[in-house]
């Protein structure tokens, strides 16, 4: 088998069907499989799943409770392609998945990195094993993983959008069921954050939090519960990584697939504070694409920033 979709879900029924028939529209399933980890899901997304895998045979489902990053990992360990696809159930894909599927295999770097668009990517296997795969953070897990293959000169980001990603409206409504368990998800959250975004401080988090939290949540929840999670990291021994240093890292990174479609150079993976230094090596990188500079660090505007 050449490629395994690998995909973790739960409670995601209303949008499943949606999703894989995107999926399942573009590839023959009998040269790709497909490996979904159920979370325990009670609202029939498991039931959704076996019609599936009823009408498919490389269409493979395994029921573990388990964070996303788990769930990642554990749909690769029982995937069996040379080639990894994660994708995202909650997402409609679009021509330009397939198109970024199709490009890979005729591209020179193929094996030798990982991929990285909007909503998905693909991963050579020799290289997640290399450096460990998915780890277990219900948050911010794909951030760390893609840290760990640039760290190895093996990774390489595309901006196009892949996907449509639904946004539940009530989206705490669907996945807590309690006050406690709400709570507890929002420590995860932040937990995760500190441990996959290690370029986050705590003054840094709390910034962010402020901007949109009333002042009763900043200081009677916000303030415990992001303090709680940033000094779990340090118990951990989670270091902090230099996010100016890291985003020049970045962006040296990108490489341009040429496909037709919609690009997201705006969505950023960094803390807000950075935005300026984003928009600054974005419009730098959109000079570059239209051939307005000829190297796209012909000039270091790591000044103009903080």
């Amino acid at each position: 088998m050449k490629y395994s979709i690998c995909s973790t879900v739960y409670n995601n029924a209303p949008r499943l069907r949606a999703s894989l028939d995107s999926i399942l529209r573009y590839i023959n399933p009998k040269e790709f499989e497909i490996v979904v980890v159920d979370s325990k899901s009670t609202d029939g997304t498991l039931e959704i799943l076996q019609e599936y895998a009823h009408k498919f045979p490389n269409f493979k489902i395994i029921v573990k409770k388990c964070t996303r990053g788990r769930g990642r990992q554990i749909a690769f360990e029982n995937s069996s392609g040379e080639y990894i696809i994660p994708v995202d159930l909650d997402t409609i894909y679009l021509p330009q998945w397939w198109e970024l599927i199709k490009a890979y295999e005729k591209w020179e770097g193929r094996g030798k990195y990982a991929l990285q668009a909007i909503y998905s990517g693909i991963y050579p296997r020799h290289l997640l094993e290399k450096v460990g795969g998915w780890k277990d953070l219900q948050y911010a897990e794909d951030f760390d993983l893609w840290w760990r293959l640039i760290e190895i000169d093996a990774f390489k980001w595309y901006p196009l959008i892949t996907g449509e990603n639904w946004e539940e409206k009530e989206p705490e409504k669907r996945q807590a069921k309690n006050i406690f368990k709400l709570i507890y998800r929002k420590y995860l959250k932040e937990r995760d954050i500190f441990r996959g975004k290690p370029q986050y401080t705590l003054k840094l988090r709390l910034k962010e939090v402020r901007k949109w939290s009333t002042t009763v949540s900043y200081y009677g929840f916000w303030i415990p519960i992001v303090t709680l999670a940033r000094v779990k990291s340090i118990v951990e021994g989670i270091k902090r990584r230099d996010a100016q240093k890291d985003i020049e890292r970045w962006f040296e990174n990108y490489i341009n697939m040429n496909i037709k479609g919609k690009m997201d150079y705006t969505s950023t993976p960094f803390p807000q504070v950075y935005i300026t230094k984003w928009a600054l090596y974005v419009k730098k990188l959109v000079l570059y694409e239209n051939q307005l500079r000829p190297t796209f660090f012909s000039d270091n505007i790591s000044r103009e920033v903080v």
